[in-house]
């Protein structure tokens, strides 16, 4: 029988430190919700897939950040060992060649950006996630003036979906084109499915979200 875990809370403070210092995140809260996660065993003798993110500090306030912070420790749950997010700080202004640097080994950067930015040439994107297929490493662009702050997990969810090597999704929640609030509130079963198969993770190890209109309501193995 699958245990449901509450969603977590949005007011999680994940700490983000600086730049070369892995932030050792404590275990979640949890609050009570429509919407729940499954609770599976976490993977005992997997050894886990690290992506880093680095956040450019400077760009977004403590609260902004606390919200992209709640966004990987959703998908932290949801890989369960397999695939693990880091998070760091990049603060001040960091110049081209540290963010060449970074980006070559392997991480990611969130950033934010507006609307006049060249990357948001789409008026109907809120981010935009960019890498070379098939390469770890990338970027991700908050389009910051495009959505208010209580979006900013929903967007990131979904893009850190890419960032995973998930593509839209018509048939799912988290991972459709076009962003709806409720649609994108966590991490469900298709959005799971999709990145289970390009990561080559075993699905039914995984966690995801149940809750009215996801699954039929309940929690269930693929």
């Amino acid at each position: 029988m699958i245990a449901g875990v509450a969603l977590l809370a949005t007011g999680i403070v994940l700490p983000v430190t600086p730049a070369g210092a892995t932030v050792s995140s404590p275990g979640p809260d949890y609050n009570t919700s429509d919407y729940r996660y499954t609770d599976k065993p976490p993977a005992a003798a997997a050894a886990a897939r690290i992506f880093s993110v680095y956040i450019v500090d400077d760009e977004f306030d403590a609260a902004e950040r606390e919200r992209i912070g709640l966004a990987l420790q959703q998908w932290n749950h949801v890989l369960n060992g397999y695939v693990r997010f880091d998070i760091y700080s990049l603060s001040g202004a960091p110049s081209a060649e540290t963010l060449t640097q970074l980006y070559r080994s392997g991480a990611w950067i969130v950033t934010k950006v507006d609307s006049y930015h060249d990357i948001a040439r789409d008026p109907k994107k809120l981010a935009v996630t960019s890498g070379i297929k098939n390469r770890n490493g990338g970027f991700v662009y908050v389009i910051g003036d495009r959505f208010g702050r209580p979006d900013l997990t929903a967007v990131m969810l979904h893009e850190l979906g890419h960032v995973l090597g998930a593509v839209h999704d018509e048939n799912g929640h988290l991972m459709r084109a076009s962003y709806n609030h409720y649609g994108f509130v966590c991490i469900d079963h298709n959005a799971v499915a999709l990145v289970a198969a390009a990561q080559r993770l075993p699905l039914n190890q995984l966690n995801w979200c149940f809750g009215p209109g996801l699954n039929d309501g309940r929690p269930h193995d693929p």
